[in-house]
């Protein structure tokens, strides 16, 4: 069987692709499950990728997103009138908060997303990219194998 020690860095590495809805103006989301980790894992990266264009994003009507692992913080950025908010298409990334003990990621972790809006505030549709890589050694959904239809 082909395990992940056996396997090149490259091979390892692993993203998710997560649709979130646009949000209106003011309009925010809590603890939004994204996604379920597979196998032990570290996080590498957090993107976004605007599928839209945002409305009123400034000084005082911030767009704040929050990556976390239970009330573990991984990453954030809060977009204002001098970070901006990214064009339709573009690539941006979160800025990795965690230190390199809190971004190892467990069998059943599930990443949240956060977004908070000012008033005027407005977010386009996005998809979130969660970068990974596989621990070595790892063991893949363990808990959740699946069962045979009778």
């Amino acid at each position: 069987m082909l395990q992940p020690k056996n396997v090149g860095q490259a091979l390892k590495k692993r993203s998710v692709n997560i649709p979130i809805a646009a949000l209106a103006a003011g309009v925010d989301v809590a603890d939004l499950p994204l996604f379920r980790v597979p196998c032990t894992a570290e996080l590498l990266g957090v993107n976004i990728l605007p599928q839209g264009a945002d409305a009123d994003i400034d000084a005082s009507n911030t767009s704040a997103w929050l990556i976390e692992k239970a009330a573990v913080t991984l990453a954030s950025k809060t977009y204002t009138n001098t970070v901006l908010f990214p064009d339709a298409g573009v690539v941006d990334a979160l800025t990795i908060t965690a230190i390199v003990a809190n971004r190892k990621l467990l069998e059943g972790n599930v990443i949240t997303l956060t977004v908070t809006n000012g008033n005027t505030a407005a977010t386009p549709a996005c998809i979130v990219e969660v970068e990974y890589i596989i621990a070595d050694g790892a063991q893949f959904d363990v808990a959740h194998v699946a069962k045979t239809a009778t």
